[in-house]
């Protein structure tokens, strides 16, 4: 009562008009604030489901809203993250078409030569393999880069704690990117080790 009157607003050091209240555990917030209701209804005279006879503010059940958009926001940023990882997949696989056709004189006297089917597929393969590690290193390089940049900042710690990477979602998406990569590989290898050399060979004169 001396810590929260304010005697500027007419109120009383004799009554309390406001209650600060924890409850056993986080899970437990609805059934203690039910009770709390319950409580003071009986000694107010007031029904414990009338929200405008007793303002309760539970910031349990605020937390529990603002972990929600949190989650959802992960959610959408997820499905960005998925969705150019796609894109970036197609990318590499127009690179690796343009590749076989640019190399179907080579690929032709390779297998002229006594090159298997696999051999082909085991070279665009790596290839395809090789390129996703590359771009995929220099992705994660820029992304921390920004990261640090935008953490130099003078930003409100209360609001924006800041660009956090974390190793899970950091190894999460480049395993996903070099998984993209290498299947995105698999139709250009396919299409390179199906060649006929003697067709291959005439592409030149083309």
């Amino acid at each position: 009562r001396k810590l929260f009157s304010n005697p500027s607003l007419g109120e009383s050091p004799e009554l309390i008009n406001n209650l600060i209240l924890m409850p056993a555990s986080l899970e437990t917030h609805d059934i203690a604030e039910r009770q709390v209701r319950e409580v003071l209804g009986r000694e107010h005279h007031f029904h414990p489901e009338d929200a405008d006879a007793l303002p309760i503010w539970n910031t349990a059940r605020q937390t529990e809203m603002l972990d929600t958009l949190f989650v959802r926001m992960q959610q959408f940023l997820g499905a960005v993250a998925v969705i150019t990882l796609v894109l970036g997949a197609i990318g590499v696989v127009n690179i690796m078409l343009i590749s076989v056709r640019e190399r179907t004189v080579e690929i032709g006297l390779r297998k002229s030569l006594g090159a298997r089917r696999r051999d082909i597929l085991l070279q665009f393969g790596a290839e395809s393999l090789t390129l996703t590690l590359i771009s995929g290193a220099a992705g994660l390089a820029l992304g921390w880069g920004i990261a640090g940049l935008v953490n130099l900042l003078p930003l409100p710690t209360m609001i924006f704690a800041g660009m956090i990477i974390t190793p899970r979602v950091t190894l999460g998406a480049f395993a996903t990117l070099v998984t993209l990569g290498v299947a995105a590989a698999v139709y250009p290898a396919r299409l390179a080790a199906g060649m006929d050399p003697v067709e291959a060979l005439r592409f030149e004169a083309n």
